[in-house]
Parts: structure tokens; sequence; C-alpha cells
């Protein structure tokens, strides 16, 4: 079946087709039919939002917007000097920025992951289809992993990264591989799972160098290790094992 698309939509990332049928009863029924590109050549690259900062990706899944609309979205709320002012005399309660307390990113993220999750259950069972989402997805948990360190990076102080950034991004990485961990084991499907445990051994690398550099408090060292426990349940092996995923 071929379906010729208005001038209007030249460029638009159409992700599913909605169909209306009857039955042989008279019935009528609607569904969704997925649309997929026939090579991951034809896929967004990756590249073009690489200067999502972790706060972005986290604010992008929480909002369910897709980055390219993430960012349209983002463009058309941007204030002008004027309304910002008027803004923030109306609205008191904003005069203090709590973005950056860590009980509030902490409840962000695990929204986050949440809806991290639900994207990641979504994805068509296909060996391509679940490895860019891993992998090359901009919200994807690699592309998030890789932003909260780098965020982590550059709070450095004398001798290495800040004590209590480290710490939190070692809290972050661990909660996104029990959330992968959990999504692998719940898919049901056996033969994706070296693709889970591939990537959640390239975010335990991180860990792995943070720690070497970093003397976590004992609390959080003990969170680490229960994850370590966890993991292994949940996958069956040991969460440092990362199989051949071909």
């Amino acid at each position: 079946m071929a379906l010729q698309l208005p001038a209007s939509l030249g460029g638009a990332n159409i992700t599913g087709l909605r169909l209306t049928w009857r039955d042989e009863d008279g019935s009528t029924w609607t569904g969704t039919l997925p649309v997929h590109v026939e090579s991951g050549e034809h896929l967004l690259p990756p590249e073009e939002f690489r200067s999502l900062t972790a706060t972005g990706i986290v604010e992008c899944l929480l909002s369910g917007l897709e980055p390219a609309e993430w960012v349209d979205a983002q463009e058309q709320r941007r204030p002008t000097n004027r309304s910002a002012a008027a803004g923030r005399e109306l609205e008191s309660l904003r005069a203090v920025d709590t973005s950056a307390y860590v009980l509030y990113r902490t409840r962000r993220l695990g929204a986050a992951l949440v809806s991290l999750g639900q994207r990641l259950q979504r994805t068509v069972r296909t060996r391509d289809a679940i490895m860019y989402r891993l992998r090359q997805d901009p919200l994807g948990p690699l592309m998030l992993a890789r932003a909260l360190a780098r965020e982590c990076e550059g709070t450095t102080t004398q001798g290495g990264p800040d004590p209590e950034e480290a710490s939190v991004l070692l809290f972050s990485l661990g909660e996104l591989r029990l959330m992968l961990a959990h999504v692998a084991r719940h898919q049901g499907d056996a033969h994706l799972r070296p693709l889970f445990r591939e990537t959640i051994g390239e975010i335990d690398s991180m860990c792995t160098d943070l720690r070497a550099r970093l003397t976590p408090p004992p609390n959080l060292a003990g969170y680490l290790d229960a994850v370590e426990s966890k993991l292994q349940e949940l996958l069956g092996g040991t969460a440092m094992e990362t199989p051949d995923a071909g």
C-alpha cells in the first residue's frame, strides 16, 4: 500500500498511521499502525541533539515530546525581558530557584526514568529498534548517562569532581541501571537482553571509574552494592558482564 503525503507534511517525522476499518459484522474499528524506517541510515542523527544537557533530557522526557518538538516548544515559550520581569513580580514563589536542590533533582530524575522505561517498553522488539533506543536515541539511557557525567565533570574541584555532585551521579547511574534491568526482565525477549546488558555494562564502567576517584559515604556504598545484587537477580548474571550483542 502506497500513501502519498501532502506537501504540508514534508520533512515531518511520521511515527504512525491511524487506520479505520469495518469488519464483516459492520462494526467500525480504529487502530494505529506503527511506521518504521527501512534503514538505520534514515534515523534521526543524535549529533543534532548532543547539545541537550541532562536537565534538558529530563525535561523532554517529562514533557512526553520528541526532541525536535520539545526544542520548538521551548523556543515558543521563551519570554521577552519585559514579560520575564513581570512574571517574577507576579510569581514571588519563583524568586528562589530550587532546581539545583538535590531532593528536587532526584525526584525529577525518578519521574523521568519512569517515562524512559515506558518509552523503552513501547519500542518495537527488534534488534535494530532496541539498539537505537538504548544507544543512539537523544533521550535514551546512554545519552542521559553521558550527559549526567558531563555535568558532574563540570563541577570539578581540586583533585577531582565535587564529592556531593559525584555522589548524586553515582546514585543517578545506579537508578538508571536498575530501570534498564527491570525493562529487560519484563520484556520477556531473551534474545534482546544482551543489548540491555551491554548498555548497563557501559554505564557501570562510568560508576567504576568514578568510585575509583571517590570514596562514597557508607549509605551510598551500601546502596550501590544492593544495586549490583539486584542487577544479578534481574538479569540472571553478573552485572559487569557485557556479552557480544551480535
